[in-house]
């Protein structure tokens, strides 16, 4: 698409060691990437892509929390969307003590299963990829 995530991987001395882009035909805009115990990396941002492309699920409304894990060579493992009907925007991403990654951003989404109010919202994503949101 327009936008698309771009990961670029570099040894100590700046030499590329690959590059990976993911997203579908809209912009998708990665804000947070964290790396893993298990030498992969999650990426963290907003989309307001399809289920198309490197997405797998449908969006909820015009932009999505967007997450996507990739091994240490980029390959993707899989990704989730999260969000309400309007813009959702996925700011930072940080882990948890047991092995879950919190999401911070902002929706204007309103009052709907995915958010729970039109200022910032908390997203828990457990290691099994479940849903768990703190208002």
């Amino acid at each position: 698409g327009g936008k698309d995530y771009w990961v670029v991987k570099v040894d100590a001395s700046g030499n590329k060691l690959w590059d990976k882009r993911f997203g579908g035909s809209g912009a998708d805009v990665c804000n947070a990437a964290l790396i893993l115990s298990d030498g992969g990396f999650l990426l963290a941002g907003h989309s307001a892509s399809g289920a198309e492309g490197d997405r797998t699920e449908a969006s909820r409304g015009d932009e999505d929390f967007w997450v996507v894990k990739i091994d240490a060579n980029g390959n993707k493992i899989w990704d989730k969307r999260f969000g309400g009907g309007n813009i959702d925007v996925c700011h930072s991403v940080v882990p948890t003590l047991d092995g879950s990654y919190l999401l911070a951003g902002h929706s204007t989404s309103g009052m709907t299963p995915w958010t729970f109010s039109n200022k910032g919202f908390t997203v828990l994503v457990e290691s099994c990829v479940s849903l768990i949101i703190f208002f």
